[in-house]
């Protein structure tokens, strides 16, 4: 999962937290509680938002003090990993889904403010291609589809877009929910997506024919 100051992995195996006396920590997790605390490294100052990789085990913080990095820590030794990736523009973090790693873990997008997404490569921070712009409106959501082959953007006019993650070519006609876009999800099979809104709306689409 993906939130500020703390992070909880699916397999409930990880947690990353910042501390009430502002340190970054990662805990390890087993059947009788935490089996251990290591401190990240170089950890940013303030508070953040944080992702996990489906593979290995890695996260990444996009730190409040500076919007427009995403940094990379090994949450078994605390170091610093990858590469940071820089943004050209601010990446939008008041929603809970700014950011997602790819299916391998090789990648990682987050939108901005400019309209756009970019897609970074973590182990060098260079950047792989930029999807967009949609209608130079702000991209607070970004996700991958369980398979890795497409990642979906949401803007705040409600509006969202699929791409091929391949190429980041459109892969779809721009989908219109009608309200601002809280969250989207996949199937396991990737062939639906949903979309929520703050209005209470679900709507299911089919991501191919």
């Amino acid at each position: 999962s993906g939130q500020r100051n703390i992070g909880i992995r699916s397999d409930l195996r990880f947690m990353v937290v910042r501390t009430t006396s502002g340190h970054w920590q990662s805990w390890e997790l087993g059947p009788a509680g935490i089996t251990r605390v290591v401190s990240l490294e170089d950890a940013p100052g303030g508070g953040g938002w944080i992702r996990f990789s489906p593979v290995g085990d890695i996260a990444a913080i996009i730190p409040n003090d500076n919007l427009r990095q995403v940094r990379f820590w090994d949450l078994r030794t605390g170091r610093a990993c990858g590469h940071p990736c820089a943004s050209e523009a601010l990446i939008l973090t008041s929603n809970w889904m700014p950011g997602a790693f790819s299916s391998d873990g090789r990648h990682f997008a987050a939108g901005t403010g400019n309209g756009k997404a970019y897609v970074w490569d973590v182990a060098t921070g260079a950047e792989v291609f930029a999807l967009g712009p949609m209608r130079d409106a702000r991209v607070g959501i970004v996700e991958y589809s369980p398979d890795g082959s497409r990642i979906v953007t949401a803007n705040v006019w409600g509006e969202a877009q699929l791409w091929d993650a391949a190429t980041g070519q459109a892969a779809s006609p721009v989908i219109t929910h009608g309200t601002a876009i809280r969250t989207v999800a996949f199937s396991s099979d990737g062939k639906l997506m949903l979309t929520g809104s703050g209005d209470g709306a679900a709507r299911i689409w089919h991501t191919s024919d």
